[in-house]
């Protein structure tokens, strides 16, 4: 999927969460879900954040040969915490 496509669709999803609802996102570009996420000020949540980006090592093993590899946690990134979320908290709650 083209990068576009990619934001296009995830903005689309991210419309049938309620404010205040929760969205869990997989299997996306980190620097397209980065983008979206700072963008629409989605708040990462914390819990489990590092566990949960290593939780699957197959794809954490392909990581640079193939393109859907996951790259590996990295504290050093000043974005680290919306990067490597795949859990956001969305619009705030009525």
């Amino acid at each position: 999927m083209v990068p576009a496509d990619a934001e296009k669709c995830l903005r689309s999803l991210a419309r049938l969460v309620r404010p205040g609802g929760y969205l869990f996102v997989s299997g996306i570009d980190l620097d397209v879900r980065t983008k979206v996420a700072i963008d629409s000020g989605w708040t990462p949540v914390p819990d489990l954040l590092e566990e949960i980006h290593n939780g699957d090592p197959s794809v954490r093993r392909d990581w640079p040969w193939r393109y859907w590899g996951l790259e590996p946690f990295n504290r050093n990134r000043r974005d680290w915490p919306v990067r490597y979320a795949s859990v956001f908290q969305l619009g705030h709650q009525a």
